[in-house]
């Protein structure tokens, strides 16, 4: 059925998005750059294969939730969180917290997101809550 396909799109997707990000953390240490655990790299558009899914990220709010689709619809997007059980699951954080969940999430929450974008969907890498007096342009 398409919900299966999609899935199964979805789970490559977000693994090359992941992969990449490894990959070029992993090149940095190598030639001594310094890089937390918790920020990623993604290559740039020229330097990516046919079938890499470029990155980006940005700030919005939650404004609804659906638990049964994993999907929120943040600032007028929609983001797929994906099958809690994928291997590589997207890590959501809350304010003050090195934990969240996606479950977590409530309407009218400020949101960092960071997503790979196909025709069709975004796809979530990571969330992090910002406080409710954050700007929403990053700068």
């Amino acid at each position: 059925p398409v919900s299966n396909y999609l899935c199964k799109v979805n789970f490559f997707v977000r693994s090359r998005l992941v992969v990449i990000s490894m990959f070029l953390t992993i090149g940095n240490q190598a030639l001594g750059e310094e890089q937390s655990d918790d920020s990623l790299v993604f290559v740039a558009p020229e330097d990516m294969d046919e079938g890499a899914v470029m990155a980006s990220t940005t700030r919005g709010v939650v404004e609804s939730i659906n638990l049964e689709d994993r999907t929120a619809q943040i600032s007028g997007y929609t983001y797929d969180f994906g099958d809690p059980n994928d291997p590589l699951p997207v890590k959501v954080t809350m304010l003050n917290s090195a934990f969240g969940a996606f479950e977590l999430l409530l309407p009218n929450m400020k949101v960092e997101i960071v997503y790979g974008e196909t025709e069709e969907i975004r796809l979530a890498v990571t969330l992090q809550q910002l406080a409710d007096d954050a700007e929403m342009e990053i700068h």
